[in-house]
């Protein structure tokens, strides 16, 4: 994946922001023949992600904000970071509507900025590992483990590469994205079955604790090192 390439996909998610809960509906480009089953693994995970308790979370790419809604009760303290200003726009708005208790925003991309050492024991990511390339994968996974304190948690929710998938998809490749006004974007995006996903986890030091396996997308709860 090239820097062209990134820098469209920031662009795109950015642009998307007031579409992109679409997603939750069961709506939008990348699952229209799958909706069903997206809203009922959303249900389910929503019940997985309201456990995830912790003192200080940090929801990485927390796009609007959407699980907040689900783990924010279950912690002390919460960070969401976006690279998207339209994304944590969006975020800002669920947390008012809901009477969320309001966690800190910051506006930067996980890559650029200085996290601290050690600061949270709980890192949750959502529809992100599947846009990282294998380099970009390696960068990840150490900035996680630098900012998470020893024996920290981990919380995975992500798309599902299956044979239901694989007759619209191609696992790894350049995909074509849309948006309501008809401009087209292209998104870099590798699927993973509950195997690539644990490999990949366990390949960091992780050890898997909990896992989640619907029909489109699948969580994981994993303890990193001490």
């Amino acid at each position: 994946m090239n820097a062209d390439i990134q820098k469209e996909m920031h662009f795109y998610f950015d642009e998307r922001a007031e579409e992109y809960d679409d997603f939750y509906a069961g709506k939008g480009p990348a699952i229209q023949h799958y909706g069903g089953m997206y809203v009922k693994d959303f249900a389910q995970i929503a019940e997985v992600v309201s456990e995830f308790r912790g003192k200080h979370l940090i929801d990485i790419a927390c796009g609007t904000a959407y699980w907040s809604q689900f783990y924010a009760s279950a912690c002390e303290e919460v960070t969401c970071l976006d690279q998207s200003a339209n994304m944590l726009n969006q975020a800002q708005a669920r947390i008012k509507d809901q009477e969320l208790e309001a966690p800190n925003l910051i506006h930067a991309d996980v890559f650029d900025i200085d996290l601290g050492a050690a600061v949270y024991d709980r890192a949750f990511v959502s529809i992100l590992l599947n846009h990282f390339s294998r380099e970009q994968d390696t960068a990840f996974f150490a900035r996680l483990k630098q900012i998470l304190q020893p024996g920290g948690e981990l919380m995975v929710v992500d798309s599902l590469w299956n044979p239901r998938r694989s007759k619209y998809r191609k696992q790894e490749s350049i995909e074509e994205r849309g948006l309501k006004d008809g401009r087209k974007f292209r998104v870099f995006k590798r699927y993973m079955d509950q195997g690539g996903m644990a490999r990949l986890l366990q390949s960091h030091s992780f050890t898997i604790k909990s896992l989640y396996v619907g029909d489109m997308l699948l969580a994981i709860r994993a303890v990193g090192p001490s």
